[in-house]
């Protein structure tokens, strides 16, 4: 029986530092871990009552064991360790945690824009760093601050491309907790569009794609002349895509040239090329890839569609994104897992349209849609910003990802190589339609 009683303050200190030092990573928890007392100290006086009573000395030992417990969860409390997080809180204790947690991780706290650009200058970008932290201090409230903004632009003008890379890396950061999901803020925007393009480097194409995918078209409207010569200056497929939806009227001669250069009529420059063409007016590529999109939702190619839909998404008219918008009633569904995996053809195109609307909030990521609510927004955008109709269009029931099919006919039809064969004929009753791969370039 002592040993019974001696065991029990023997396992609650084990598992309490088996929770400390296994699974939990911070200082703070949300148990109240103090209140462990005071069941020690109840198994301490029953301890101690039972060895009076029986004269029995080895009821001493569980006693002592008790008392020691309660001893140990009262010092654990008084150092601060494993508070309940509200009482953590009150305490002021989140800094100096912080702080000690940053030293365990090796990853430095910077203090200033001086700092950073050190730092990026010895190699370390913004995840070897306590990044938003660390951010904080070139945060005036919630703006970036000036004075920094000049330092980080004056060596966005002169520095190396590693320590201009992680620059623009920086600015996308700070962009994004200073406002919302896009980048807006003027004085990061001036930089990304102007410095960052200084020198014909990999760092000039980051920050061209940064642009082109969060930064709203009518943001990036003023800099189009700035990006046309850019493109004169060095022709990619990032300053293609920049300039078809920045959507500058002096682009369209360069993308002319481009256009009938052996080099650009080929894969993927071929398809920016034309992308450009058609975002800068030329309306029959544009019909063509709207006619495109139609055909592919007719014969069931869903990766097909997607692709093109995509691709009018970058073209960004009007008539682009109000076909794009047309499909998001479409019960087509995408498998680019064939083995496991099973999403909706509306979840890939809300991801396209974010491309044109990145400020939009209705556009959410994939593992932000939870019910059909989250579809009817979008719905409901494509209505009101584009004139979008879904007048005798029925709504799918509500689907967003699967594994594979349950049945066995069905999951043999999934994985069976014919369904990829361009003369594919879908076996009868089969719910997944053919998908012959996707050899075009454009």
């Amino acid at each position: 029986m002592p040993y019974l009683l001696a065991l029990f303050p023997v396992l609650v200190v084990g598992a309490f530092l088996s929770y400390l030092f296994i699974l939990s990573n911070s200082n703070h928890t949300g148990m109240e871990f103090l209140d462990i007392v005071h069941p020690l100290w109840i198994c301490a006086l029953i301890s101690i009552c039972i060895g009076l009573f029986k004269k029995d000395r080895r009821y001493l030992i569980p006693f002592a064991i008790s008392t020691l417990a309660a001893l140990f969860f009262l010092g654990v409390d008084k150092f601060n360790i494993m508070v309940e997080y509200d009482e953590w809180v009150r305490r002021g204790m989140p800094s100096a945690f912080e702080e000690s947690h940053r030293r365990r991780e090796k990853k430095p706290l910077l203090k200033n824009v001086d700092e950073f650009i050190e730092s990026f200058r010895q190699g370390k970008g913004i995840f070897d760093i306590e990044r938003d932290k660390s951010i904080e201090y070139l945060m005036i409230g919630s703006r970036p601050d000036p004075k920094a903004l000049k330092i980080l632009g004056d060596e966005l003008a002169t520095g190396t491309q590693d320590v201009r890379l992680h620059i623009i890396a920086l600015l996308s950061r700070l962009s994004y907790l200073s406002t919302t999901q896009d980048i807006r803020n003027p004085e990061i925007l001036a930089l990304l569009a102007g410095p960052a393009l200084s020198k014909t480097d990999k760092a000039r194409d980051f920050a061209m794609e940064i642009l082109s995918r969060s930064v709203a078209s009518a943001n990036l409207s003023p800099y189009g002349d700035t990006f046309t010569k850019a493109l004169k200056e060095e022709p990619t497929e990032n300053a293609l895509l920049l300039v078809a939806k920045a959507k500058p009227p002096s682009a369209w001669e360069e993308v002319e040239r481009l256009s009938q250069l052996p080099e650009w009529n080929t894969g993927s420059k071929r398809r920016v090329v034309r992308i450009a063409r058609a975002a800068l007016g030329d309306k029959k590529i544009e019909d063509e890839y709207i006619a495109k999109a139609a055909q592919e939702e007719h014969a069931g190619h869903v990766k097909k569609m997607i692709k093109t839909l995509s691709v009018l998404t970058k073209i960004g008219t009007r008539s682009s994104l109000q076909a794009v918008c047309q499909r998001m009633r479409t019960p087509l569904k995408y498998d680019d897992y064939p083995e496991s995996y099973q999403e909706s053809a509306r979840v890939n195109i809300i991801e396209a349209l974010k491309y044109a609307y990145p400020e939009r909030t209705e556009l959410v990521y994939h593992f932000k849609i939870v019910n059909d609510k989250d579809y009817i927004k979008v719905e409901q955008f494509c209505m009101q910003e584009l004139g979008v109709s879904f007048e005798g269009v029925p709504r799918p029931a509500f689907f967003k990802v699967k594994g594979r099919p349950d049945n066995e006919a069905e999951r043999q039809w999934w994985v069976d190589p014919a369904r990829r064969s361009p003369d594919c004929k879908p076996p009868p009753g089969a719910v997944l339609p053919c998908d012959p791969p996707d050899t075009e370039d454009d």
